[in-house]
């Protein structure tokens, strides 16, 4: 089920992921290509692939081979491998990519489903119950899609390029709209303990400063 629920709360929140295709060139000496977008979606419906073009040869790695020579480290978008590829060969990287990964939606339905009924398992939810965990976890996402607009506001202040902060501010709304609608569906009580970010040097994510609190 678990796969399904991110799959509809990626839709909900309106993150659907994108492809993306990049090319390099190895040197014969680089081991790590950082990927210009992340985090990686890599799952069934958004497939990973690499193609290796050397001379009149030419082999395709897919999700199922990545541990043969190479590793996807897919929340800061690298690819390293064991051994740099030789010099000339082309890498043809194609991938999907989106605001938020899998692991972070997947995170937003398990703190919801807690918040919902902590004596519920995805193996007990009644399908009635689904739209309560959705609108939940869709809160939470909204709350990280806030912060991370955030960040970006901040990192980009000394250019004088600030219209990003009202894409948090919208986010941040977002999230306190599915919160009502949640509360007025089924008279819960929501508390939200802290929000977070995702740190751009790390992918982790850590606590959102209280300065964006009040925005």
């Amino acid at each position: 089920m678990l796969p399904v629920l991110i799959n509809t709360l990626r839709q909900y929140i309106q993150d659907i992921p994108t492809e993306e295709t990049e090319t390099f060139i190895a040197d014969g000496e680089t081991k790590i290509f950082q990927l210009a977008s992340h985090p990686i979606i890599n799952n069934s419906d958004y497939p990973f692939s690499l193609i290796f073009t050397k001379e009149s040869t030419e082999e395709e790695f897919t999700e199922e081979s990545l541990e043969e020579g190479f590793t996807l480290i897919k929340n800061i978008g690298k690819l390293k491998f064991d051994n740099p590829p030789e010099q000339g060969t082309i890498l043809e990287v194609n991938y999907f990519t989106a605001q938020l990964s899998d692991e972070e939606l997947e995170a937003c339905l398990n703190s919801a489903l807690v918040m919902h009924d902590s004596d519920l398992t995805w193996d007990t939810l009644e399908s009635s119950e689904t739209p309560f965990i959705i609108w939940l976890a869709a809160a939470s996402a909204f709350y990280m899609l806030a912060a991370k607009w955030a960040t970006r506001t901040r990192i980009k202040v000394e250019t004088v390029d600030i219209h990003n902060q009202h894409i948090g501010g919208s986010y941040f709304k977002m999230a306190q709209t599915m919160e009502q609608r949640y509360k007025e569906a089924s008279t819960g009580q929501i508390s939200i303990s802290s929000f977070t970010r995702r740190d751009v040097r790390t992918g982790l994510l850590v606590p959102l400063p209280e300065v964006f609190y009040g925005e």
